[in-house]
């Protein structure tokens, strides 16, 4: 039920900027915080967790927030350390600050 409505949420905010306003400014980001730090080991969970809040980082304000809440990056850096195989391609964590990882020695 719990990854549900993360996957909901995760929809919801997909690609109406209205929706991540008002998900943002009712809590919706502590809330996903508190839910993935409730739930560490449940994989899918974690996956849509951080999706959401991905999406919901694609408003600029919101994502600022998002910086100032260190917590957000602590949780979203954790799932990914638990849960490699469900989160590679995520790039949340960068757009948070977290330099990317050279490729090359051209980077």
């Amino acid at each position: 039920v719990r990854e549900s409505g993360f996957r909901a949420l995760q929809n919801i905010c997909g690609s109406i900027n209205a929706h991540r306003v008002t998900i943002a400014a009712q809590g919706g980001v502590e809330a996903v915080v508190a839910g993935m730090r409730a739930h560490e080991g449940a994989a899918q969970l974690q996956r849509y967790g951080c999706l959401t809040l991905s999406n919901i980082g694609e408003n600029s304000e919101n994502l600022e927030r998002m910086k100032a809440l260190g917590e957000v990056l602590e949780v979203v850096k954790s799932a990914m350390a638990a849960h490699p195989l469900h989160l590679r391609n995520l790039d949340l964590p960068y757009r948070l600050g977290v330099p990317r990882p050279r490729t090359s020695i051209f980077d």
